[in-house]
């Protein structure tokens, strides 16, 4: 996928604040009781931050899905925030993980800040457009500038607002200064570093690299349940296999999100397919390719039943997922 094709044209929404680790909660509880809560004045109050945390927690809501927006009825070019079927899957009554106690539930989640369409476009392109392992943050600035500016059918952002993108994902998902906190407070301070995708160069100590092969925290029916997610979001509904070279190493695609090597990619879909009787991995024609005989959202939301042993009242992958929930549709 191209980054508009995969992307809004989104930047600097998030007031230079990293999510914090209850912030999705926050942001599916007060939404689920009031919609307009982010409009309301007495919001930091309620919320329990400041001004712009509040904003914060609006973007990252949104950013992971776990909210979507919807026209305020009342009050032009205003919009209501709203659980989606995702938030209320994870965070709700029956949700798969509602305190964030499961490493797993990152892992879905970044998935889900990434996944189309994603509201983090700098983010978005790091992940996906650049190619090297590791890098200067200088050249990083330099390859996502380059990849925005191709993008000719959006209106072109300040470079401010894409070197703080970028500052955050640095933050979000990058290791703690020396200067910083350690232990306990890292994880919540940035609950994503646990994933320990970004990590300090070893080469140079103002560079960055990126954590490339299999994760011990990430599950393969996270990998499997997100390459379903992806090709709903990205191929023809009538095809029913996918190449394990392009959900490994097409932009967009879950190996590039989650840094998995082909290699990697391609023993996690086997174990999963070795269990699953609605899934194969098989090489045809000499290039392994994965199929599917039922519907992926539902193959994708067994796995994850599966993983979690729990059964949500709600759908976690899928167009529909990113809908509002039920409860919510008349808001």
């Amino acid at each position: 996928m191209r980054l508009h094709e995969a992307t809004v044209a989104s930047f600097a929404r998030h007031e230079t604040f990293h999510p914090r680790y209850g912030w999705f909660r926050k942001a599916f509880d007060h939404t689920s009781k009031d919609p307009s809560v982010f409009l309301a004045d007495d919001a930091p109050v309620r919320l329990g931050v400041g001004k712009n945390m509040v904003k914060s927690i609006r973007f990252w809501g949104l950013a992971a899905k776990v909210t979507c927006e919807q026209p305020h009825q009342s009050l032009p070019r205003r919009n209501i925030s709203v659980p989606t079927e995702f938030g209320n899957a994870v965070f709700g009554a029956k949700g798969l993980d509602p305190f964030l106690e499961d490493v797993s539930t990152l892992w879905l989640l970044h998935w889900m800040m990434h996944a189309p369409l994603s509201t983090m476009p700098v983010s978005w392109a790091a992940f996906n457009v650049h190619s090297a392992v590791e890098f200067e943050p200088e050249e990083m600035s330099q390859n996502v500038e380059a990849e925005i500016a191709r993008t000719s059918v959006w209106k072109q952002p300040k470079l401010s607002s894409i070197h703080r993108d970028l500052a955050v994902m640095y933050r979000m998902y990058g290791p703690l200064s020396d200067a910083g906190r350690g232990g306990l407070d890292s994880v919540l301070d940035s609950p994503f570093r646990e994933l320990g995708l970004l990590r300090r160069s070893a080469v140079s100590g103002s560079g960055y690299r990126f954590t490339l092969g299999s994760k011990p925290t990430l599950p393969d029916e996270i990998i499997t349940a997100a390459v379903l997610d992806y090709v709903m979001a990205t191929r023809d509904p009538n095809v029913r296999t996918v190449l394990v070279s392009r959900v490994a190493n097409d932009p967009g695609s879950p190996g590039r999100l989650f840094k998995l090597t082909e290699n990697d990619m391609g023993k996690a879909l086997s174990r999963i397919a070795a269990n699953h009787d609605q899934l194969t991995l098989a090489a045809p024609t000499g290039v392994t390719q994965l199929g599917w005989s039922a519907d992926p959202d539902n193959i994708a939301q067994d796995l994850l039943e599966r993983l979690y042993q729990i059964r949500p009242d709600s759908l976690l992958i899928g167009p529909q997922a990113r809908a509002p929930h039920s409860s919510m549709v008349n808001t």
